[in-house]
């Protein structure tokens, strides 16, 4: 059975606001670490989560906005997964 997703009826902010999420992790720095898919994957996935909580909650934020406290943190806990 095929089930039809549901169009989000989303303000154009919050469009724009992902589109530029994903473009700003597809040319980030990071992706030249040697773990960097790994980490911008682990990032994207952590903070769109978080993001779609938020928005349903009514206090949605800006996802374009990078993280990078938390993204360095991430980096971390990756790189130190894959020393074990």
């Amino acid at each position: 059975m095929h089930r039809r997703r549901k169009k989000p009826n989303w303000p154009m902010a919050n469009l724009d606001a992902l589109t530029k999420f994903f473009w700003f992790l597809e040319i980030h720095p990071s992706l030249q670490l040697p773990l960097g898919e790994r980490i911008i994957l682990t990032y994207a996935s952590h903070v769109h989560l978080d993001w779609h909580w938020e928005l349903k909650a009514g206090s949605g934020y800006n996802i374009s906005v990078i993280n990078s406290c938390l993204l360095d943190t991430i980096s971390r806990d990756v790189e130190g997964h894959d020393n074990d």
